[in-house]
């Protein structure tokens, strides 16, 4: 809490007002299945699953998709929904996401394919 605070009062002092980053996402959290974890050496019982992508937005330009589970972000698994809030940088900073690109996005604790994809993070627009 006291890092949050020193965070916001030097984001208030350098520029007015606190800049988060845009992904252009929409997600979920969502129990994963034993098979899941094995499969794709994810140790957290839970994964936050994309459920909107922005048309346009960062994560859509970096090719993600709506049901893609994002599993890390620069290496940092995802347990929450908030974690990809707290990981990430401010706007303009490269990151890699880590993804599953489930066969069946209706089962996204199925079979799937793993990739990293990398983008930039965007200032979040006004009003959102």
């Amino acid at each position: 809490p006291s890092a949050t605070a020193q965070w916001v009062v030097s984001e208030l002092l350098a520029h007015g007002h606190v800049r988060r980053s845009f992904l252009g996402l929409g997600c979920q959290l969502f129990p994963v299945s034993r098979l899941f974890q094995r499969a794709h050496l994810f140790d957290p019982p839970t994964a936050v699953q994309a459920v909107n992508v922005v048309p346009a937005g960062p994560a859509a330009r970096a090719g993600v998709r709506q049901g893609d589970v994002l599993l890390a972000i620069d290496g940092n698994p995802l347990r929450s929904v908030d974690e990809i809030h707290r990981l990430l940088p401010t706007p303009g900073k490269r990151i890699r996401l880590r993804l599953v690109r489930p066969s069946d996005a209706r089962n996204p604790n199925g079979e799937g394919r793993i990739s990293t994809v990398e983008l930039t993070t965007e200032a979040r627009p006004h009003g959102t």
